[in-house]
């Protein structure tokens, strides 16, 4: 008997036939056909209408019928992120019938972080929870430990030091996530707001709703051209600045980034580039802001969006080798052999992955090492991105910045409709592309056929 996989377009989560759904309690064997009406994806939310076929199982029958009555090792996640719930959800799928415990110091509710830059202006706290942290922490067995604060990690005694008491571990998960950036001394910083989770969301929300407001966003990266455009389309003023020459500079070629920048104008955003926000200050008006080049202008919201640092205090006090983030090998372990780290506040040869289909994967390889054969690897690679605009479709698979900048590139497509860009090796080999407009929609196929013929 074979089964087969479904992959979610959204976040790249994987509905297993032979493995089932813990959270929706869909026994391992059930087919994807069969899946009840109000099924949906677990990590994201998407319906199931996002799933599209990914190939066969790897499984050759049900993991439910496999004989396994033995009780595992207590295995303990810090962190109640997409990380953290999707190694506790995954473990359970995959027959761990051990203690499992999440600490975190938020509330345990469950979302999808990267809806919250386009939710501001249309959404509540309350719409983008897919679950309680208790309804979740109940439907997977999991001892949830809420709103508490890590404090100290005793590797030798194998025990997490909280605000709340000790909690022991045979197996740790380190999903600690990772902060905002913060680049100015606080009499600047009182008075920017940041979007990293729910409670920052809420009062950023409360805030917006009031009415049409000034707004300027830190950042011209992804979050923060995701989050220019969902206001601007809401009816605020938007200004977005960036150190950098051109928006997305990241992620795409200049070119694809023009033409974004032109559709954005075109929008109502206001952008200044090359240049960096060196002071604010409160008075009557609102807030006065001045850039290094000289420029100034008068916002009622400033929102940084110019990103995250790992979280690497926990384990960088318990004496594990912490880089830009946390350092991990091929299995996710860290330098303790029975602690492992996930998500962005993992750094896996120098990389750090905050994407959600790295991430995947990254707990993939760690489930297999706790309750598998221990035989998968992490594999880093780039992953396609997808921007969440309305005004203009961008996608873009960019090469890593080590052959990125080596690369030649090649300009596809330019027109009214979009760009296509290509990069490409001395060798002829395709090492990535962004695309952006209408022709962004039909260029997939396009790479296959080149990948196929090099």
């Amino acid at each position: 008997m074979s089964f087969k996989r479904y992959r979610c377009a959204t976040c790249g989560h994987i509905y297993d036939e032979a493995v089932g759904d813990q959270i929706f309690g869909v026994a391992p064997g059930t087919r994807f056909d069969d899946l009840p009406e109000e099924w949906f994806c677990s990590v994201c939310g998407d319906p199931r209408e996002s799933f599209e076929f990914a190939g066969l199982s790897e499984h050759a029958q049900a993991v439910g019928e496999r004989n396994n009555d033995q009780e595992g090792d207590p295995i303990v996640i810090v962190g109640a992120g997409i990380g953290g719930w999707y190694v506790a959800e995954r473990l359970r799928q995959n027959g761990a019938k051990g203690p499992i415990t999440i600490v975190t110091k938020d509330d345990g509710d469950y979302y999808y972080k990267p809806h919250l830059s386009v939710s501001v202006s249309s959404k509540s706290r309350g719409d983008l929870v897919i679950a309680r942290g208790p309804e979740r922490a109940q439907l997977l067995d999991v001892d949830l430990h809420a709103r508490t604060q890590v404090i100290g990690l005793d590797r030798k005694k194998k025990r997490l030091l909280t605000d709340k008491g000790k909690v022991e571990y045979v197996k740790l998960v380190l999903a600690t996530g990772a902060v905002p950036f913060r680049l100015y001394d606080r009499r600047i910083q009182q008075h920017i707001h940041q979007l990293n989770d729910l409670d920052q969301f809420e009062s950023l929300t409360e805030l917006l709703n009031g009415g049409s407001k000034r707004v300027l966003i830190l950042g011209a990266g992804l979050i923060g051209c995701e989050l220019g455009d969902h206001l601007a389309r809401a009816g605020h003023q938007v200004a977005i600045n960036d150190r950098a020459q051109y928006l997305l500079s990241a992620l795409v070629s200049e070119g694809v980034s023009t033409y974004v920048h032109d559709r954005y104008v075109q929008n109502g955003i206001e952008f200044l580039l090359g240049t960096t926000m060196n002071d604010l200050a409160k008075e009557d008006g609102g807030l006065q802001i001045q850039f290094e080049d000289g420029h100034t202008m008068e916002r009622d919201v400033v929102i940084s969006a110019v990103g995250l640092r790992p979280n690497v205090e926990l384990a960088a006090r318990a004496g594990l080798d912490v880089g830009r983030g946390i350092k991990v090998d091929d299995t996710m372990r860290t330098s303790d052999p029975d602690i492992y780290a996930v998500g962005d506040c993992a750094e896996h040869e120098g990389q750090v992955f905050s994407f959600v289909e790295p991430i995947n994967r990254q707990v993939a390889v760690i489930v297999d090492q706790l309750c598998g054969e221990g035989k998968q690897r992490f594999e880093p690679r780039m992953s396609m991105v997808l921007v969440k605009s309305h005004t203009c479709q961008i996608k873009s698979l960019p090469p890593e910045r080590s052959s990125r900048a080596g690369s030649m590139l090649r300009h596809v497509h330019s027109s009214d409709q979009g760009v296509v860009d290509e990069w490409w090796s001395d060798d002829g080999q395709l090492l990535g592309y962004s695309a952006c407009g209408d022709v962004a929609g039909t260029y997939e196929a396009q790479v296959f056929v080149k990948n196929v013929k090099n």
